[in-house]
C-alpha cells in the first residue's frame, strides 16, 4: 500500500501507520478477502503539500514483485 505524493513520489505505509520511501510490504502472507474499513488514519496539519494524492494498494505474487492487477486507487486533494 503507497500514497503517491502530489510530487508524483511514492510512500509506502508500514504496520506501524509510518511511510517510508523504501518498496517494502504492509502484509506478507495474507489471504485476500473483501474488507471494509480504514487501513490508516492521518490528520493532516496543514504543513503538508497543497494538491493532488493518491492512494495505491496491489497484492503481489507471493516471493515475487510481480503485481496482480488491477491496482486498487483512490484519489484525493489536499488544500488548506
Amino acid at each position: 500500500m503507497a500514497l503517491q505524493l502530489p510530487d508524483r513520489t511514492l510512500r509506502f505505509l508500514q504496520a506501524d501507520g509510518g511511510l517510508t520511501p523504501e518498496v517494502r510490504p504492509l502484509v506478507a502472507s495474507w489471504t485476500a478477502a473483501p474488507f471494509m474499513g480504514g487501513p490508516f488514519h492521518y490528520a493532516f496539519s496543514g504543513v503538508e503539500s497543497v494538491g493532488d494524492y493518491r492512494w495505491l494498494a496491489v497484492f503481489t505474487e507471493p516471493g515475487t514483485g510481480t503485481i496482480i492487477e488491477p491496482v486498487a486507487q483512490v484519489p484525493f486533494a489536499f488544500s488548506p
